[in-house]
């Protein structure tokens, strides 16, 4: 997750790229992004996506599609019904992480798809490394609130009511991707 207003690593942009590219592969119709910051995977959507964005941050003038300042963990039932949402490297940061995923699938469609990635727990152990010399965002290392394991991403995703179309690591082992679809 790129933070607004946070410092960032030589490393991040290029990483956060790389799981925009990985997510976009599985996003359809209309989109949430959750933990939206500026936008970014729109530029690795198809030009006919439907998307808009939330995050726990305001608003700034260079958010240009429909965006609100909201968390995961709150309600997200105004915000209307969606084909796929979209956490990527969200969920490691979120206190509740459960109950967000709770509400995600209360506004997917039949069908629709969540996906999400995270640290692995190598991957979270490199990032710690690689914040202290400058590598990747120290704010977001220190914002970790759980690493999950493949096996426990695919117990909350079956939990809510999703059966798993993928799950694997990337990025070298370093990142979790898991993509889930509502029954």
């Amino acid at each position: 997750m790129v933070l607004v207003g946070t410092k960032q690593g030589a490393l991040s942009f290029f990483l956060m790229r790389q799981r925009n590219a990985a997510v976009a592969k599985y996003a359809r119709g209309k989109l949430l992004d959750i933990g939206c910051n500026h936008g970014e995977l729109m530029e690795f959507l198809p030009k006919n996506t439907y998307y808009s964005g939330i995050d726990i941050h305001p608003k700034t003038s260079a958010i240009t599609f429909p965006y609100r300042q909201v968390s995961a963990e709150d309600s997200l039932a105004e915000l209307g019904k969606f084909d796929s949402a979209t956490m990527i490297a969200v969920i490691e940061h979120l206190k509740k992480p459960g109950q967000a995923v709770r509400n995600v699938t209360k506004i997917l469609n039949k069908k629709g798809r969540i996906i999400i990635t995270t640290p692995s727990t190598l991957g979270d152990k490199l990032h710690a490394i690689g914040s202290k010399i400058g590598l990747v965002s120290s704010f977001a290392a220190e914002d970790h609130q759980k690493i999950f394991t493949l096996m426990e991403l695919t117990g909350l995703l079956k939990k809510n009511g999703f059966t798993i179309l993928e799950s694997r690591a990337f990025l070298f082992g370093l990142n979790l991707l898991i993509v889930g679809e509502k029954n």
